[in-house]
């Protein structure tokens, strides 16, 4: 990632970068020291760059001055870091990435209730390929359950819902169930649910429950004893994302205020295994030392919950089942998906948010039905 976002002077001395028709070379130098500006015209000048980086590695600032990088330059190669430049302007393939965007697709809603089909996981995870093109990810876990709407938990279909765990446990991937917030009544009414999960967990083919309030994640951390994740419901609440948008990272504590630090302990008391936020339009900061496992989901953001469309009728009847996700389109072409008595506004991926993913310090959940937000 270094070798792209920087320019080192040997590519300008060298010809491989083309500045025959630049008559105007512009220095990034905001808050920057009188030093570091003598020093970078020094460098650009005279094509001096290895006698900085042998004085003191923060000096790979001085040919790319954006933070995240800098927690990298102990184990960066000047060597290697101009080879792989030259690989780029010659337009070869770099295969050396070791390191993936891990993936989440998030199927909440759907193949769980009588009569819905098996998704072919297959073909779901060959249709990630369109989205990240050559950027290397690896789908690591299948998102279930159901996001919102607590009435739609007496709805499933329990030997639908094993024969969806037999079909995604054969990819070898983690699979998660995630519940909406519930009432005292609605958990003990659900018990024929809890007992299942219970059996699924205790069989690996469950990795843990995502909760969407505080009173469920001490019900099911105390008497039922599931291993426990936080939904968004809990941490959108929570996350930082005006202080930690991606654009503004260039801070010494970059990335540290995503999460306050009582939320923090209280997280690692309860030995939470992640929690799962909404992405911001604009990205988010997150540190590398960062100890709470970070899910991020990109794409729909909840507006409303309020939407239920038996509302009137002072009740439920799970007909919305058959038509899970309605996609709206306004006139200026904005779109928004209804499913189930949610509102969730679609979110075009942003530079900011496409930098979070290539940090690859969050796993990101997609949305199953990606394709028909575009």
């Amino acid at each position: 990632l270094y070798a792209l976002q920087s320019i080192l002077p040997f590519e300008i001395h060298s010809g491989l970068l083309d500045v025959s028709d630049v008559h105007l070379f512009k220095i990034s130098s905001r808050n920057a020291s009188v030093k570091y500006i003598a020093n970078c015209l020094n460098s650009y000048i005279y094509c001096v760059e290895e006698p900085y980086i042998k004085q003191d590695i923060e000096n790979y600032m001085l040919w790319s001055r954006l933070a995240w990088h800098s927690e990298y330059y102990d184990c960066f190669s000047y060597e290697r870091i101009k080879a792989l430049k030259e690989m780029i302007y010659q337009g070869k393939t770099v295969n050396c990435i070791s390191s993936y965007i891990q993936v989440t697709l998030d199927l909440r809603n759907q193949f769980l209730f009588t009569g819905t089909p098996v998704p072919d996981v297959f073909s779901l995870e060959q249709d990630i390929d369109l989205l990240f093109r050559k950027i290397p990810r690896q789908v690591k876990g299948y998102l279930i359950g159901v996001s919102s709407c607590s009435n739609l938990l007496k709805y499933i279909d329990i030997d639908r819902v094993d024969f969806l765990l037999q079909t995604l446990c054969s990819t070898g991937r983690k699979i998660y169930f995630s519940v909406p917030p519930l009432t005292e009544t609605k958990r003990s009414e659900l018990s024929f649910l809890w007992n299942s999960l219970c059996k699924w967990i205790c069989s690996g083919k469950l990795d843990c429950v995502i909760v969407n309030d505080w009173d469920t994640e001490k019900y099911f951390r105390k008497h039922c004893r599931f291993p426990v994740a936080l939904g968004e419901k809990i941490t959108n609440k929570k996350v930082n994302n005006i202080e930690n948008d991606y654009m503004t990272g260039n801070e010494s504590d970059f990335g540290m205020k995503l999460l306050d630090t009582t939320f923090r302990e209280k997280c690692i008391q309860n030995s939470i295994r992640f929690i799962l936020c909404s992405m911001p339009k604009d990205g988010l900061c997150i540190s590398e030392s960062e100890p709470i496992q970070i899910q991020i989901s990109v794409g729909l953001n909840e507006e409303y919950d309020g939407a239920c469309r038996q509302f009137h009728k002072g009740t439920c009847d799970g007909s919305c089942i058959a038509d899970m996700h309605t996609i709206l389109k306004s006139d200026s072409g904005s779109k928004v998906v209804l499913c189930a008595n949610s509102i969730y506004k679609v979110n075009q991926i942003s530079k900011g948010v496409l930098k979070t993913v290539l940090e690859n310090r969050a796993s990101i959940v997609i949305p199953s039905i990606w394709k028909e937000l575009l």
